[in-house]
């Protein structure tokens, strides 16, 4: 099935916004879900959850680097976590794009890692 992108694709229950089986949910896990525009912070308890949590960092992987990713990373910023952007975890249109937010944007409002580096970083 092709997807309509003016008229409701990665809507809940149809294809694209599915949970892959490399990344089963864990007992633990908590997902967010209500997110209506490019920052997943708008409309969704994002914010609330980190926080009750006490999460300091906030780290994005996803599709469209210079639009979701990126307004996502932004609202992490203002609202005061310190981000991080995993490149090699994200991607967009074209190479052009990917690289000026890899090399302009992110790194004014955060670290840009790759997946490795980041993994090594937690231990």
């Amino acid at each position: 099935m092709e997807a309509d992108w003016g008229t409701g694709a990665w809507l809940q229950g149809t294809p694209g916004p599915e949970i892959i089986p490399q990344l089963e949910l864990a007992g633990s896990d908590i997902v967010v879900e209500g997110k209506k525009t490019l920052d997943a912070f708008h409309s969704t308890a994002l914010d609330y959850l980190l926080r009750a949590n006490e999460i300091e960092y906030a780290v994005f992987t996803g599709f469209h680097t210079n639009w979701c990713v990126e307004s996502s990373a932004r609202s992490a910023y203002d609202k005061g976590y310190r981000v991080i952007v995993l490149g090699d975890c994200t991607a967009t249109d074209t190479e052009r794009e990917q690289k000026y937010a890899e090399e302009v944007i992110f790194p004014k409002i955060g670290k840009v890692m790759d997946h490795v580096q980041f993994l090594d970083s937690l231990i």
